[in-house]
């Protein structure tokens, strides 16, 4: 069995002292009874003999796993999101971020997640004002750093030739991209927050003006013609973030 020292002894016939009998119980660790035994043992309280074993070990003692999600599909779009700005500006996409507490430094912590995409990605060449491609990336972040190895461009889906009065034709055919990526390394004790972020760009010409099209409808022998504002789109699916630490 591991021994603490005591650092008060209760003499017989000697009058109890309050102070020295509460800080040998509750006082801090080497001299508490209490904080040396809740994880402050060392080579010094137990025999050379002394193994660990599995049941000195609680769960979530060596190792620690924590997972958010989403199932619910949630749409964005770039007139509510995007950046027109030439610095990239990012938004956390919906059920893929997780924050929790690291109570011990840890030699591995293994991030994984997933999310199902679907975007409008346009893709512009007007005669009048040369090509427009507004960008749609997404990229994690641990602790508010990047993590470069997970950088990725969203392909093209919409392409509208010469000038804006023309039929968009789909660049691509396409169902939901799914990607799955991960990320490892050492970590500290402390908060820790992974998020999966988006950038997704305006559809804006040099002068700042929202890009429009003309659209063309007709009703039986009669046109009608209209003007519609172009915007990028994401639609997530099931998605999630995970992280497993190991002591």
């Amino acid at each position: 069995m591991p021994t603490i020292p005591l650092s008060y002894s209760y003499a017989d016939g000697t009058t109890l002292d309050v102070d020295a009998h509460n800080d040998m119980v509750y006082g801090e660790a080497g001299t508490g009874i209490m904080a040396t035994a809740n994880g402050e043992l060392d080579v010094n309280n137990v025999a050379s003999t002394f193994e660990i074993d599995a049941t000195h070990v609680m769960p979530e003692q060596a190792c620690i796993a924590k997972q958010e999600w989403l199932r619910e599909t949630s749409t964005v779009f770039s007139d509510g999101v995007g950046s027109s700005s030439a610095s990239a500006e990012y938004f956390v996409i919906p059920g893929c971020s997780l924050r929790f507490y690291q109570p011990y430094d840890v030699s591995l912590a293994l991030f994984q997640w997933s999310v199902f995409i679907t975007q409008t990605k346009w893709n512009l060449q007007s005669e009048k004002n040369g090509e427009i491609s507004p960008p749609l990336n997404i990229i994690a972040q641990l602790d508010g750093v990047d993590l470069d190895h997970t950088f990725r461009t969203l392909p093209e889906t919409h392409v509208m030739e010469r000038d804006l009065d023309k039929r968009p034709s789909a660049n691509e055919m396409h169902n939901a991209l799914w990607f799955d990526m991960s990320h490892a390394g050492t970590l500290t004790k402390g908060w820790h927050e992974l998020r999966v972020m988006m950038n997704m760009g305006t559809v804006q010409f040099a002068n700042g003006l929202t890009a429009e099209a003309d659209l063309s409808l007709r009703f039986g022998t009669d046109f009608r013609e209209a003007d519609y504002y172009l915007y990028q789109k994401a639609s997530f699916g099931i998605r999630n973030a995970r992280v497993l630490t190991m002591l």
